[in-house]
């Protein structure tokens, strides 16, 4: 009977989440970031922000879906290493299952004692919208979780 009421519970009240990996990579002197993102959430976002109609599963707009992609997160996901800031290069997004897996670099990146994230992604279309974050810096991992409207994530290594 439990896991009937649970199963209600999920299906009568969708949850928000997205979780983003940040990993160092000496190799290249950057951050290997992922965030995954449930790709119908992000479809809604992508149309409250530029209007008109997108379709993340279409082949044929891959390359608008990967501008409108890199915009939004060039307006709603910012890092600051050491206390500058640094950019971030979307290097592509795929669809897996109910998930947008966007993928994106930070390059000249090879010392992080602090890391500071903003994200607002999804913010203004989801309320109950949550992001969770997992470090992998000089071997060292950290997790968070952080709530909207709350967008700052703030790491020390």
């Amino acid at each position: 009977m439990l896991y009937i009421q649970l199963f209600w519970l999920f299906w009568a009240h969708p949850f928000y989440v997205s979780v983003t990996t940040i990993e160092q990579s000496r190799d290249k002197a950057s951050l290997e970031i992922s965030s995954r993102i449930f790709f119908d959430d992000l479809e809604v976002a992508l149309k409250e922000e530029f209007g008109g109609k997108t379709d993340l599963k279409n082949a044929a707009q891959k390359p608008q879906n990967t501008e409108l992609i890199r915009r939004y997160f060039q307006r709603n996901f910012k890092l600051k290493v050491n206390g500058e800031p640094v950019s971030t290069e979307l290097l592509g997004f795929t669809i897996e299952g109910e998930a947008a897996w966007c993928f994106l670099e930070a390059k000249d990146v090879s010392s992080v004692q602090k890391l500071e994230v903003s994200n607002s992604l999804l913010y203004a279309s989801f309320k109950e919208q949550i992001h969770i974050f997992h470090l992998n810096i000089s071997g060292k991992k950290k997790s968070m979780k952080i709530n909207n409207p709350d967008a700052r994530a703030r790491f020390e290594f």
